[in-house]
């Protein structure tokens, strides 16, 4: 005897395919388009093999397809806005995404800058923190310096602008050329530590500078937040 029937979960793939009936959209390449993504990435979508979308895909789908973000994400309330289309958009803003590592090791040089695309933050997350839409970007953590604080290839969110010291605060600095991810700390006797939250001091060092030598040190920006993997 069967007490309880339960319903079946819509997966992502049952999402994306009733808001294609609904907007008419007879192929998954216009899904592609719309994203900005590869139409082997959609047939992921379809398949299963991703069951998750970046939060920049999801936010460019659910405008497009004219869905709200949380119904496209995990089925949740309504699938479409109620008036204003725009309601489920305006809330977020797309950082820029850089493909540079910020070296949480020994250091990486850095010849060239290029863009990979962006990633979506709340506004009023951005404005708690003090950090204009204009002067946020993301790069990424190399090396495990700053474990287990920052775990290596972890996401980094800087607000470039905010380049004063703060003590023991984390930066992205360069020094000598050298793009690091370190905590700073004021030396009482003068100069500035720059600090690896590692406790393996044999691989990983502190770096003393001394007054003299401060102006080899640029303060890139401040990071004030971090993602990474579980």
């Amino acid at each position: 005897m069967v007490f309880f029937k339960i319903a079946k979960m819509e997966s992502l793939a049952d999402r994306l395919n009733r808001a294609m009936k609904l907007r008419d959209i007879k192929y998954k390449k216009e899904l592609a388009e719309m994203a900005g993504v590869s139409p082997g990435a959609v047939t992921q979508w379809f398949t299963g093999d991703t069951a998750n979308l970046a939060a920049d895909t999801l936010i460019k789908l659910a405008k497009g397809l004219r869905v709200r973000v949380e119904w496209l994400k995990e089925g949740l309330g309504p699938m479409e806005p109620d008036d204003e289309p725009e309601d489920d958009f305006k809330d977020f803003v797309m950082i820029r995404r850089l493909d540079v590592k910020a070296s949480a090791g020994n250091g990486n040089l850095v010849f060239l800058e290029s863009d990979k695309g962006k990633m979506a933050f709340r506004r009023d997350f951005l404005r708690s923190e003090g950090a204009k839409d204009s002067e946020a970007l993301v790069c990424y953590a190399d090396g495990q310096s700053m474990e287990p604080t920052i775990p290596d290839g972890a996401v980094l969110l800087i607000n470039l602008g905010r380049t004063e010291f703060v003590n023991n605060g984390i930066f992205v600095i360069r020094l000598e050329g050298e793009v690091l991810v370190k905590r700073l700390r004021r030396e009482i006797g003068g100069g500035i530590q720059i600090v690896s939250d590692n406790q393996d001091k044999n691989r990983y060092p502190d770096i003393h500078i001394t007054p003299d030598k401060e102006d080899l040190l640029t303060i890139v920006g401040r990071v004030f937040w971090m993602g990474a993997r579980l």
